[in-house]
């Protein structure tokens, strides 16, 4: 009933409105109008109560507890029925009928509501098919002649790596900065890396396996006076930390709405006006020049929505994230020998923590652990099915066999303390056991 109920409502504009879901007879009868307000109120009463006070169950197999965030954030019930709205409507957005403007007018709405996360004009957002399309057309789309300098580090995400070495192949030079032990990007090892031919700098704002966040502002502010364009990974970390591109002084921004409760599958790059790109995919004018293809209306109102969400509620979310972090943290060093949190000492996002396991091997932990209902991750979603040892964790000073017992447990906006308990209840002896087998085994 309940299931039945919600989907009767939108979320619209702030506060939640219903859809002319019943029959035609009630929506069309004068003398029903009455009892009709008289249902939505009630509808919209319950949906406010319900979402209000976090009664919203996560969806996954039965009985499993989802601590795998930082991966893909579950879609939130008010996104949701953004989306199923605009699934329920017909039109090609660049149609110029009635149905197609109804359809631009979505993909428009959406567009703000993501440039008011960011602060910048709708114009400048340019919808993609994910984060990792973003940072693409950010990084190729700059660099249509191979004679240019490109700074950027050593634990930015596959989706940075892998095209900034792309380009190195192509005639781009390329330096990749290291960091610290904690894991943080410091401003004047950039700065130093800087010369007369440097055209872009590329930084994520926080890491997306160690949730270390970088403090650029000042960098931004350096490179906007020598005139070098500055390109924020924003994946991870939107929706969570104020992200003003005016006052990061960022030309170009990634976003994806998986990490921040919108669908899979959609994304965004900001282009700051008067900033150029080459388009990477060709076809019609669709994104004003910048990315052929029919847009993924669903998915773009679904986005918006998510931003959006994450605009109005971003202290809410961020309180009760680091007071989870904090909680399980204190579990975990308190019942785990041996056991580090990696950037334990500087600012990280809260609900992602990022573990050191001596003696076991994180890829055992996590398989494991999936047996027992959990779900979590040692590593960047995109390398989990490989074997390689995390390059972050490389970078930060750790060895290739303290590296491989990494495991990164991220907590989101519905976990309870009580699903925190079960897990670490779990994990405590699943680590002994590990770590048992492996001194037997003289592994």
């Amino acid at each position: 009933m309940v299931l039945t109920i919600i989907s009767r409502c939108g979320y619209v504009n702030g506060k939640f409105e219903t859809i002319r879901a019943f029959s035609p007879a009630i929506n069309q009868s004068s003398e029903r109008e009455s009892l009709r307000t008289l249902i939505e109120g009630s509808i919209l009463s319950l949906c406010h109560q319900l979402f209000t006070k976090g009664e919203v169950k996560l969806l996954t197999s039965e009985g499993r507890i989802y601590l795998d965030h930082a991966a893909s954030t579950p879609i939130h019930p008010r996104v949701r029925e953004a989306i199923l709205l605009s699934l329920d409507r017909v039109g090609n957005p660049q149609s110029i009928h009635r149905d197609g403007e109804d359809m631009r007018e979505r993909v428009e709405q959406a567009r703000i509501q993501v440039a008011r996360l960011i602060g910048c004009k709708p114009r400048e957002i340019v919808f993609t098919g994910g984060g990792t399309e973003a940072i693409n057309l950010a990084l190729f789309g700059l660099f249509g002649q191979p004679q240019a300098h490109i700074v950027s580090t050593s634990v930015e995400h596959a989706a940075v790596l892998a095209p900034l070495r792309r380009l190195e192949q192509e005639g781009i030079r390329l330096s990749l900065v290291g960091v610290s032990g904690t894991g943080q990007v410091k401003t004047q090892q950039i700065v130093e890396r800087l010369s007369s031919d440097t055209r872009l700098v590329s930084v994520q704002v926080a890491n997306n396996e160690t949730g270390v966040i970088h403090d650029l502002a000042e960098l931004g502010r350096i490179l906007k006076e020598r005139g070098i364009l500055f390109h924020l990974d924003a994946v991870q970390g939107a929706g969570l930390i104020d992200l003003n591109v005016d006052t990061l002084s960022v030309d170009l921004l990634s976003l994806s709405a998986q990490k921040m409760y919108g669908p899979q599958g959609v994304g965004a790059l900001y282009v700051r006006q008067g900033v150029l790109l080459t388009p990477i995919i060709w076809g019609g004018r669709h994104e004003r020049g910048r990315r052929a293809g029919t847009e993924n209306t669903p998915g773009i109102v679904g986005f918006g929505m998510a931003c959006e969400l994450a605009r109005l509620e971003r202290e809410e979310r961020f309180t009760h994230l680091s007071s989870l972090t904090e909680y399980l943290e204190s579990l975990l060093l308190t019942r785990i020998p041996g056991v580090s949190i990696s950037g334990e000492k500087v600012p990280r996002l809260p609900g992602l923590t990022h573990i050191v396991l001596p003696g076991v091997y994180g890829e055992g932990v996590v398989q494991s652990l999936d047996r027992a209902g959990f779900s979590l991750s040692h590593g960047a979603a995109c390398s989990a099915a490989g074997s390689e040892v995390s390059h972050v964790l490389l970078a930060m000073g750790f060895s290739e066999q303290e590296a491989a017992g990494g495991l990164r447990i991220s907590a989101g906006i519905w976990t309870k303390e009580s699903e925190l308990n079960k897990f670490v209840e779990r994990l405590v002896p699943e680590v002994e056991r590990l770590r048992n087998l492996r001194r037997r085994t003289g592994d």
